[in-house]
């Protein structure tokens, strides 16, 4: 997959367009989250212990998803809010 970096603006406008066409910013959320689980399971293939920091955008949520799927894998996981 091909990776292309966005500013903040244009991410923002991406997932405006993305909601417009009938997906949902809770499934962007879902998805994310999904995708940052799937390269920690990559990098961390055993269960351990993990920080997960979390901003207060939509990131934020993207982080506690990330963080719900490697305590249900057995990861022993802390989310800091900053």
């Amino acid at each position: 997959m091909k990776h292309r970096i966005v500013t903040a603006a244009q991410m923002k406008a991406i997932e405006q367009a993305g909601n417009a066409h009938g997906l949902p910013y809770l499934q962007m959320m879902e998805n994310a989250g999904l995708a940052a689980y799937a390269e920690l399971q990559k990098q961390f293939p055993h269960p351990g212990r993990l920080l997960v920091v979390c901003g207060k955008g939509n990131n934020g949520g993207d982080g506690f998803v990330c963080a719900k799927l490697l305590a249900q894998r057995g990861m022993a996981c802390w989310v800091v809010l900053a």
